[in-house]
Parts: C-alpha cells; sequence; structure tokens
C-alpha cells in the first residue's frame, strides 16, 4: 500500500525505514524494531504506512531525518524531538528505546538537525554545533575522542570554539529538505 496522498514537506530514510512529513503529520514505514517509527510498539511495519504519534502541541514540523534506528523532527520553533534506540541518539541519556516522539531536552532555538547511526547533531539560530550519541571514531562532543555523550552538549574542539556553524551535511543516511 502506498503513502496517501499528501502536500509532502520531506522524506528521510534510515537503514530499514522511510519517514514521510507535512506540517503537521508524519508516515513511516519498515523497520520498527527500536521504535523508529513512532507508533507506540516495535511492531514491523514494512507493507502498510502508518501515521505516527506527533501531538499537536508539539508544533509544526520544519524538517525531518533519520539515523539508522531513529527518527529526528524539527519544529518550526527550534525543538527537536526524537524516536527510536538503540543508542544514545533519543538525547535522554537512558540508551534506550523510545517507542513514541520525546523532546530532546537542553536544546532550544535549533535551526539544524542530523542524526546518524551513533551520534546527533544539532545547530542553534546563533550557530552553535550540539553533539550527543556514541562516541563513535570520535564523532561527538571533542572530536578525536571516543567519549559517549548521552544528552546534547555544546561542542567544544579546537578552533571550532568560536566559528559558527551554518549547515550540516554528511553521508550514510539520507534527508531530503
Amino acid at each position: 500500500m502506498p503513502f496517501p496522498e499528501k502536500n509532502w514537506l520531506a522524506v528521510a530514510c534510515g537503514q530499514q525505514h522511510l519517514i514521510v512529513a507535512t506540517k503537521s503529520e508524519i508516515y513511516g514505514s519498515g523497520n520498527n524494531q527500536y521504535g523508529q517509527l513512532g507508533i507506540g510498539n516495535t511492531s514491523y511495519r514494512n507493507i502498510t504506512p502508518l501515521k505516527m504519534v506527533w501531538q499537536r502541541n508539539f508544533g509544526e514540523i520544519k524538517n525531518i531525518t533519520c539515523g539508522d534506528y531513529d527518527t529526528g523532527v524539527l519544529t518550526e520553533d527550534g525543538k527537536v524531538y526524537i524516536c527510536g534506540g538503540p543508542t544514545y541518539c533519543t538525547g535522554q541519556g537512558l540508551g534506550q528505546n523510545e517507542k513514541l516522539m520525546k523532546e530532546v531536552g537542553g536544546l532550544k532555538d535549533i535551526v539544524s538537525l542530523k542524526l546518524n547511526k551513533y551520534y546527533c547533531f544539532a545547530v542553534d539560530e546563533q550557530g552553535k554545533l550540539y553533539a550527543w550519541g556514541q562516541g563513535y571514531l570520535g564523532t561527538t562532543v571533542s572530536f578525536g575522542s571516543s567519549q559517549s555523550v548521552k544528552t546534547p552538549t555544546l561542542v567544544t574542539a579546537n578552533g571550532l570554539n568560536n566559528e559558527k556553524v551554518k549547515k550540516l551535511h554528511y553521508a550514510y543516511t539520507c534527508s531530503i529538505p
């Protein structure tokens, strides 16, 4: 069964799941082993796309992004919501699966968000870069350290302290704004 006809805002895909969004709705299909479809359970949904649980009070959707096992939503008012797991990408400090969208604390006025297999990045409107997740290949807070970071933390790598980040890009998963 195909996705319903809508005015789609964005499409993002993880390792084995696909997410599409309008300004107020999100649909997903595929592997949901870690809750990355945000439907409240971990049932595999390969054939029928399901509407994600997206509360009206969460705000209007600006963009979506996927890691291998996570789905992230950036709202127009700069808030970040993530579901999935099992790495620390949910930003809740727990390292466990989140089957429904949960707001990531410690972030405000975010303008760009990217998720990956092991880590996440967010940029605020002042150009400050935040990172969290597993310190896979030295990719989180101090670039070069393999320290895992359970919640969003300002990146303080040498030479980056006074630089403003304008936009996030990386390959491995895809995100189409």
